[in-house]
């Protein structure tokens, strides 16, 4: 079975990771307060709608809220690491190249 988080990253443009990922931290803030960021919460349900057409969620339902931002916050988590992922291969890479300096031959002092 696929996993439905890997899946639907994988379908978003790069403007939506992007926007998901600021959403996801912008929700964390307010959460704090134990309130929901109402730009996160109405995209993450608008996305929701498009992704899951038959899967009805509801915005006035607690649960409902909890399950989708739930789900779009292991989204942003997924993206984040993947993005974390592909820089850590790009500085090992850099790494690699820098380190393959021609060695000089030094002259003994005689």
């Amino acid at each position: 079975m696929e996993n439905p988080i890997e899946t639907v990253a994988l379908k978003l443009s790069e403007e939506e990771k992007d926007l998901i990922v600021n959403l996801k931290s912008a929700n964390d803030i307010q959460m704090r307060n134990n309130l929901y960021s109402t730009p996160a919460l109405n995209e993450f349900f608008r996305l929701w709608s498009v992704h899951f057409p038959s899967v009805k969620q509801s915005i006035n339902c607690k649960g409902c809220r909890e399950t989708v931002v739930k789900f779009y916050g292991r989204v942003a988590d997924f993206i984040s690491n993947e993005r974390l992922l592909a820089s850590q291969v790009k500085l090992a890479e850099f790494k690699d190249i820098v380190g393959k300096k021609k060695k000089k031959k030094v002259l003994s002092k005689k």
